[in-house]
């Protein structure tokens, strides 16, 4: 099964539930396991990010093929 069926199959089965107290402790848990994705970056990382992009789409930045990365990396490796 699908995430995204077992998320909908979860939504169907919550929906016909009228135990508060189990719906306080099923929401405890969802709650606490999405605080684990949350992701909250420093203004000053945000913004060097977005900079660093703009960057990238203007052909201001130094980018790298993989193949190149991989032969930097074997030769520093070989050092």
């Amino acid at each position: 099964m699908t995430t995204t069926a077992l998320k909908s199959k979860i939504n169907k089965a919550i929906a016909l539930i009228e135990d508060e107290e189990f719906l306080k402790a099923v929401y405890s848990l969802v709650n606490n396991k999405s605080k684990d994705f949350d992701y909250s970056y420093p203004h000053s990382l945000k913004n060097e990010l977005e900079e660093s992009s703009e960057n990238y789409k203007l052909g201001k930045s130094k980018t790298f093929t993989l193949n190149e990365v991989i032969k930097k990396v074997q030769k520093n490796l070989s050092k």
